[in-house]
């Protein structure tokens, strides 16, 4: 039997407490989108618990709807830099850091270990051979069929790519290159 797809709750809770740090104003508009019951989930799931990948998208529209495309992407970068400063995923962070020093090639090669820590039956994110310096390569497969791929998912996974530019200092930018929702699969190219 195949697992629910699934995102550890760690991500789920940064994203709200950075939306909460960052942008306190925004939450109640954000919570008024959202069943009761939902907030009341996340909030009692611990942080290396699942939240599945329906309630997620459901939080993902309300925040969309909020903060708007751009606004939207930039929150889940930032959420994905403070989740790496915590148990889950820092020895991950850190120990790539100590093998390829502050080089976003070296960061995006953990990348794919990342998202099998974060992620269960969501598909299988790897990495292709980098079509030149200072580009990287992702691509996620078999995500399963969801109406807001596209939109808001597409975009919240970028932004947490983005957020290995923060962590080695460098200006950068993650290009979608090519989406299929049908199939679950989006190409990522990431520019620094």
């Amino acid at each position: 039997m195949s697992a629910v797809p699934s995102i550890r709750a760690l991500l789920t809770k940064e994203l709200l407490a950075t939306l909460r740090a960052d942008d306190p104003d925004l939450m109640p508009l954000v919570a008024s989108l959202l069943p009761p019951a939902l907030m009341a989930a996340v909030s009692k799931t611990r942080v290396v618990g699942w939240v599945p990948f329906a309630a997620q998208m459901h939080l993902n529209r309300a925040l969309r709807q909020v903060l708007g495309g751009s606004a939207y992407q930039d929150l889940w970068r930032r959420a994905m830099l403070r989740s790496f400063d915590q148990t889950m995923l820092r020895p991950l962070i850190e120990g790539t850091l100590r093998l390829f020093g502050t080089s976003p090639q070296g960061m995006s090669k953990v990348m794919p270990r990342v998202w099998g820590v974060v992620t269960r039956g969501a598909g299988e994110l790897t990495l292709e051979p980098p079509p030149g310096p200072n580009r990287a390569v992702t691509v996620l497969t078999g995500f399963p069929p969801d109406p807001g791929f596209t939109e808001l998912f597409v975009p919240g996974l970028a932004g947490t790519m983005a957020s290995i530019f923060d962590v080695c200092d460098v200006k950068g930018e993650v290009v979608v290159r090519s989406v299929d929702p049908e199939h679950g699969t989006v190409r990522f190219e990431l520019r620094w």
